[in-house]
């Protein structure tokens, strides 16, 4: 009769070992077991914090809840006691707290004209800095929803919006598109700020 002994589980370790995370972000973490011919390589996860880091103890799905610093464990699932860990560090949402369109548009603009708009994001270190375009008439003006690209279509009057992700900050302004002769020229007649309070 032969028997075979069991062959457990000897290290593991979590890649990565430390992480930086932010309020709602969302990542898996994966487990390195050894030796590679352990009997049984599975692992359970588990956190220090579940009010900090929450963590799904099958596959490593992690989420951040909130500001803090919670110790993320792989343990071998084979009695062996062995464990690997991740250090993770929450920090805050940073909210937008204002948009500026930055783009200079050229005094005199032509239907069919195309340009690339662009805006600015403060703090510079906002969390989610996603912004997206919207034009008021877009007989008049289209406008790239994420791309910012805007075409000129034809004569009137259109206003672009910058909106910030969370909708509460915009910039816009407003294009009037006129025909003069055998041209049409675009003036900004307006340029406005739009801020709403975060309360």
């Amino acid at each position: 009769v032969t028997v075979t002994e069991e062959v457990l589980v000897t290290s593991v370790s979590v890649s990565p070992a430390r992480k930086t995370m932010t309020v709602g972000d969302t990542a898996y973490l994966h487990e390195i077991v050894c030796p590679p011919d352990a009997d049984n390589k599975e692992v359970v996860w588990s956190s220090s914090d579940l009010s900090v880091v929450t963590v799904n103890y099958s596959n490593g799905f992690i989420m951040a809840v909130k500001e803090g610093v919670a110790n993320v464990y792989a343990t071998a699932a084979d009695g062996s006691g062995r464990s690997g860990v991740c250090e993770i560090t929450v920090y805050p949402t940073v909210r937008v707290q204002s948009v500026e369109i930055s783009t200079e548009i050229p005094e005199t603009m032509h239907v069919g004209d195309v340009m690339t708009l662009q805006a600015t994001v403060c703090p510079m270190n906002a969390t989610n800095q996603i912004i997206t375009w919207s034009s008021s008439n877009e007989e008049v003006a289209e406008v790239g929803m994420y791309t910012g690209e805007l075409v000129i279509k034809s004569v009137g009057t259109a206003t672009i919006t910058a909106t910030s992700a969370d909708g509460r900050h915009a910039d816009c302004c407003i294009l009037e598109v006129s025909y003069c002769g055998d041209n049409n020229f675009r003036d900004i007649t307006e340029h406005n700020m739009v801020l709403q309070n975060d309360g």
